[in-house]
C-alpha cells in the first residue's frame, strides 16, 4: 500500500476495527480520571473509531492531489492506527485486569492515559499537516 494514498489505509482499517471489537463485543471499559467514571464498551470504542477514520480518510482523499509532509503523513497513520487498535485490545482485555488487583486497575488507567495522549497529539500532527491545503483555498 502506498503511503502516498494514506485514505486507502484508513478505509481499509475500518473492518479491522470492527472485526477486533466482535472477538468478545459485550466486553466493556471502565475509565476513571478524578472523580469522572466512564464505562465503554468494546463495539461502541471500534464504532467511534471507525466513524473517525471515515472523517479522517475522507479529508485525505479531498486532499489527494495536494502535497502533504510524507514524514508527518506517515507518523499521523501509523500512531493513529496503533492507538486505535491498542484501545480497541484494552477494552476486550480490561476485565481481566480489573479482576486482578486495584494497582493492575491503576496500571489500566494510566496506559490508557498514555495512548490517549499519543492519539491527540497525532491529530495535532494531523492539523499541521493538513492546515496549509486550507489555508491556500480561496472561497471565490
Amino acid at each position: 500500500m502506498n503511503i502516498n494514498s494514506p485514505h486507502k489505509i484508513l478505509f481499509i482499517s475500518i473492518p479491522i476495527f470492527l472485526a477486533l471489537s466482535m472477538i468478545n463485543y459485550k466486553s466493556r471499559m471502565d475509565i476513571q480520571l478524578l472523580d469522572i467514571y466512564a464505562v465503554m464498551s468494546t463495539l461502541g470504542v471500534a464504532l467511534f473509531f471507525s466513524i473517525y477514520f471515515v472523517i479522517i480518510g475522507s479529508v485525505y482523499y479531498f486532499v489527494k492531489d495536494i502535497k502533504l509532509v510524507l514524514w508527518a503523513t506517515k507518523i499521523h497513520i501509523i500512531t493513529t492506527f496503533f492507538t486505535a487498535v491498542l484501545v480497541i485490545a484494552l477494552s476486550l482485555f480490561f476485565k481481566e485486569a480489573m479482576s486482578l488487583s486495584n494497582h493492575a486497575f491503576r496500571m489500566t488507567n494510566q496506559f490508557f492515559y498514555i495512548i490517549f495522549l499519543i492519539f491527540v497529539l497525532s491529530q495535532f500532527l494531523f492539523l499541521s499537516n493538513i492546515y496549509p491545503c486550507f489555508k491556500n483555498l480561496s472561497l471565490i
